[in-house]
């Protein structure tokens, strides 16, 4: 979870949701904005005004699993880390296509605006990550 300066004074709060395919209920959206259609877990981003009210909140990642921490970056945006190696073999239901979907990847997630298309940090790895940190030196 982290906290970002937000417009007239507001709070961005930015919340990962560590839930696994299994739960009893998860992060819901439309499902091209899923990195996997069958996965709980994702962000939630909560804007606070000045006087401690709620004044929105929306999905910021989707399908992802066990999101468990993160990190903050200089460019004000939110690292969420998967906690999780697993694979899933689904089916296109249109075209019957397989496809294969890995875990234990960090996703971006903006401080500011809406849910995004999820994608993967390869260059970060994938294995179970826990946290990350940028030197705001250096990127």
């Amino acid at each position: 979870m982290a906290a970002f300066r937000g417009k007239n004074k507001q709070i961005i709060l930015v919340r990962n949701h560590e839930l696994t395919p299994d739960a009893n209920y998860g992060i819901n959206t439309l499902p091209e904005y899923k990195y996997n259609p069958i996965s709980q877990g994702g962000t939630i981003t909560l804007i606070i005004n000045e006087n401690g009210t709620l004044d929105q909140e929306f999905v910021s990642l989707a399908g992802t699993n066990r999101n468990c921490s993160g990190g903050t970056t200089p460019w004000n945006s939110w690292i969420s880390c998967e906690e999780d190696t697993a694979i899933y073999k689904l089916k296109n239901r249109n075209s019957g296509e397989e496809i294969i979907k890995k875990h234990g990847y960090n996703f971006e997630v903006p401080s500011q605006g809406k849910i995004t298309k999820p994608t993967p940090l390869l260059s970060m790895g994938r294995f179970r990550h826990e946290a990350i940190a940028v030197d705001p030196k250096t990127g």
